[in-house]
């Protein structure tokens, strides 16, 4: 509630500031531009700290949904090796001392359990939920504004 006063303080201001200005004729090459109400809250929309926090955190929450299904993905391992043979009893024969043994490996798995896919689905929901509540906060700034606009046009109206 204190932000809402604040913002419509701020606005009543910002709205007595600029017709102050143009009242006095300060600037007469200056053509004055009328705010509409969609324009403010087109502003707001652009402008809002708390609904680009809120931006934030869904992207961030898209994010670990859609790396959430990484932990499905196969492991593969390789490996080479080279060995040479060594003789530790006694002398190595004169044809063998350039031969070497090539050796490979190849290992893969792929871990499934219930955890995981439970996981994935709690990710899914933890997005969906940030989906509804950035367009909360936007669809909430959208109303507050329409209404201080409209409240500043009737206190205008009054005086």
């Amino acid at each position: 509630m204190k932000i809402k006063y604040l913002f419509l303080i701020v606005f009543i201001l910002a709205i007595t500031r600029t017709h102050a200005v143009f009242a006095e004729g300060v600037n007469p090459d200056v053509i004055p531009q009328v705010l509409t109400v969609d324009a403010a809250v087109d502003l707001a929309l652009e402008n809002n700290l708390n609904l680009r926090r809120s931006a934030l955190d869904l992207q961030t929450r898209q994010r670990s949904a859609d790396r959430s299904w990484n932990s499905l993905l196969p492991t593969i391992n390789a490996g080479a090796t080279a060995s040479h043979p060594t003789s530790i009893t006694g002398p190595i024969e004169p044809d063998s001392r350039n031969v070497w043994t090539p050796g490979f490996t190849l290992s893969a798995g792929l871990t499934l359990s219930t955890s995981i896919i439970e996981n994935i689905k709690r990710a899914q929901a933890d997005y969906e939920l940030g989906l509804l509540s950035y367009e909360s906060v936007r669809q909430e700034l959208e109303l507050q504004v329409r209404k201080l606009f409209y409240q500043i046009l009737l206190l205008d109206a009054n005086h």
